[in-house]
């Protein structure tokens, strides 16, 4: 066969010859091309894209190519992601995977691509996920009934934003016909007008975070130089622990004329198998006790001797779980401009006796400032303004668990005059045909002025017609003819500016109100001691297994003829930096009249040191202090 397959080329070859050399064309085959070598695939990631934090991102290798149409493989990687990510591709090895990009910053990813023979170079492509914009929330304040020249003051510092941008203010006004009213700083989160006629003026405000506008939000303000009703309101909503007693406050009601009010509240809603009831529905501030975890609703009517308000609510929910602490930022200050202004979130609590961390910050400052919070992580951090203006200042407070609603404060910074600011006193609590002492000594003004004072009744019990001997002194007195609540306000005047008004309760009753404290050493045995209550002792403790923390004593504390409340709430340690705390009792506590309040004291374990501790508060009614010191040791 190969013999046979060489001789036929001999023959083709000598016919080749032949022909040539008798002059005809050369028709020989030309050689075949040699097979294509494999080229290496070029991998295309596909474009570069800009995403939602959270969403859900599909790549695609679909553009990828061979030269030699092989069939590729894919391998997809990430090359970088954000510190903590933890992105996974849903298929590293298909055309067109996906990922979520669960953190906010830029994922960078890889493609290789083979052709069955050879990887191609990598090609990256970047994927940008940054979270979006929320847009603020306007929050125009509450409506109100006003007699007609009466000066208004709007209220949108309550507006928010859900990024914690700071927020810009653009108020506009509709007035009634004939009315040349107009704005005064319609970019202050609190602006004023001056009602000229009767009828209804609309504020519409609209709040601006540096990218996008608010909806806009309204409030009613009716100027009448007749009757107008009154407004009832019926205080801010509470979260409490089940057990402790609740004290409403109706002291923000108002009357547009002036008139005094009388109050009438109503418990309408209650847990499954609550007996709770109110202690007395006709005063500005009556209390009762949650005895079930759930929700309460509080319903207020006020009437001004001629007409009623509408309804208000105030809804306080109980629970035996952890509760979200309470922020308080202090009271408004009015301040010289590059005077040092020192705040203070000391009234600050929570209701399950638990620590918490402080965190402040500048919710609206004026234009060009330049100012910052020195210590905003402390209790007690300061500023310096540096621009005239309104500063509003937020306090979050954070118990580990729960981060507290905010609360804020404004500071009004003036080159000038500032207003003063009245400060009425505690509330008291006195039998009738007595003499009642106010003082309002803690007013203060931040220019030095002398004050001027003004008090007034805001509501009396029904049939009194106490009446101040002189209503112009710093301590007036009245004789209180009638049981019930007598609601008071100071309004302060420097010489050139008027404070906002401040309010007081007078709480009289004929019946004798004292204070009954028991004590258990281990909280096994409860013994009489008298109050006012002081003493200090020697306790150590060594339980197996030792708890996270230990009760020192435990108290049941009962308040009997009357409500009263705690303040002055104080636990130290002089020792370390262990924090001390009682449970059951807050700042502010009313204690009802014949209900029986069971608190601890406690510390964290001490490990074998011995600390020295001390627990106080005071009767704000009565002036009556307990406080208990102990040299304590725990394992």
């Amino acid at each position: 066969m190969n013999f046979g397959f060489k001789h036929t080329l001999v023959i083709i070859l000598t016919y080749g010859l032949f022909a040539c050399g008798g002059g005809g064309s050369d028709t020989t085959a030309p050689p075949p091309p040699p097979p294509p070598s494999n080229t290496v695939p070029v991998a295309n990631a596909g474009v570069d894209q800009s995403v939602d934090t959270g969403s859900e991102v599909m790549l695609t290798g679909a553009a990828s190519t061979d030269a030699n149409n092989d069939t590729l493989t894919y391998a997809w990687s990430f090359t970088s992601a954000p510190e903590l990510s933890t992105a996974a591709f849903s298929d590293v090895s298909v055309v067109s995977p996906s990922f979520t990009a669960d953190l906010e910053g830029s994922y960078v990813v890889q493609l290789i691509v083979n052709d069955g023979t050879i990887n191609s170079v990598g090609n990256s492509v970047t994927i940008s996920a940054s979270t979006p914009n929320s847009a603020p929330v306007a929050n125009a304040g509450m409506d109100q009934n006003v007699s007609a020249n009466t000066t208004v003051m709007l209220d949108g510092s309550e507006s928010s934003d859900a990024d914690s941008d700071l927020l810009s203010y653009t108020w506009s006004l509709t007035v009634p016909a004939s009315s040349s009213a107009v704005l005064s700083g319609s970019t202050l989160p609190t602006p004023t007008f001056t009602t000229d006629v009767d009828g209804l003026y609309i504020a519409e405000l609209t709040v601006n975070d540096g990218t996008v506008d608010s909806p806009v939000d309204s409030v009613n303000i009716v100027a009448a130089t007749a009757n107008s009703a009154p407004t009832a309101d019926a205080g801010a909503n509470q979260n409490i622990v089940t057990g402790s007693v609740v004290t409403l406050d109706a002291s923000a009601s108002n009357d547009a004329n002036g008139d005094n009010i009388t109050y009438l509240w109503e418990l309408v809603t209650v847990p499954t198998d609550s007996t709770a009831n109110l202690n007395t529905a006709t005063l500005a501030s009556p209390s009762f006790t949650t005895d079930k975890d759930g929700i309460y609703v509080a319903e207020l009517t006020v009437n001004d001797g001629t007409v009623n308000s509408a309804v208000d609510s105030v809804e306080i929910v109980a629970a035996t779980a952890n509760l979200a602490p309470t922020a308080n930022a202090g009271v408004d200050q009015n301040v010289e401009l590059n005077t040092l202004v020192n705040l203070d979130g000391g009234d600050s609590f929570d209701v399950n006796g638990d620590s918490f961390t402080y965190q402040w910050s500048f919710l609206s400052v004026p234009d060009t400032n330049t100012a910052v919070i020195a210590d905003e992580t402390t209790q007690t951090p300061s500023f310096t303004p540096n621009v005239e203006g309104i500063y509003i200042v937020q306090l979050l407070v954070n118990d580990g668990l729960e981060v507290s609603t905010a609360d804020t404060v404004n500071i009004t910074v003036t080159i000038g005059n500032s207003a003063p600011i009245a400060v009425a006193g505690a509330t008291q609590v006195l039998k009738t045909n007595v003499t009642a002492i106010l003082n309002g000594q803690d007013s203060s003004d931040a220019n030095g002025d002398t004050l001027s004072f003004t008090w007034n009744f805001v509501s009396r019990p029904t049939g009194s017609v106490a009446a101040f001997e002189d209503n112009t002194v710093v301590s007036p007195r009245f004789t209180t003819d009638v049981e019930g609540s007598y609601v008071i306000s100071l309004v302060v005047f420097d010489g050139t500016d008027s404070s906002a008004a401040d309010t007081m309760q007078v709480i009289v009753t004929n019946t004798d109100i004292v204070l009954s404290l028991k004590a258990g050493v281990f909280g096994d045995t409860f013994n009489e001691v008298p109050f006012p209550y002081s003493r200090s002792i020697t306790i150590n403790k060594d339980l197996t297994p030792a708890p996270d923390t230990f009760t020192i004593e435990t108290f049941r504390l009962v308040a009997q003829g009357g409500n009263l409340t705690v303040i002055n709430l104080l636990a130290v340690n002089d020792t370390n930096d262990l924090e001390p705390f009682f449970t059951n009792l807050a700042e502010g506590l009313v204690l009802s009249d014949g209900v029986t309040i069971e608190f601890d004291v406690k510390i964290a374990s001490t490990g074998g040191e011995a600390v020295q501790l001390t627990y106080s508060f005071e009767i704000a009614e009565t002036g009556q202090i307990f406080s208990s010191s102990y040299l304590f040791t725990s394992n």
